[in-house]
């Protein structure tokens, strides 16, 4: 989830930048007045304890990249 164990204000404090963005550009023609950050990765509190832990978005990113054999 995106929104997994963070606090309430970072949560809201995007959503508002991103609203705000929007409304920005459909009045200004694209303009933005917040460069997108989004929220700031976290590692989870099991993944502090695996060894040669990879985060899920770089191991799909090499799944796709080294695609695996027809035979699988």
């Amino acid at each position: 989830s995106d929104s997994f164990n963070y606090p309430a204000i970072e949560r809201h404090l995007i959503t508002a930048k991103r609203e705000i963005n929007e409304s920005v550009g459909r009045h200004m023609h694209g303009r933005r007045v917040f460069q997108p950050k989004g929220l700031h990765p976290k590692v989870g509190s099991f993944q502090l304890f695996v060894e040669k832990y990879d985060d899920a978005d770089a191991f799909l990113k090499q799944f796709d990249r080294d695609s695996p054999s027809p035979d699988v």
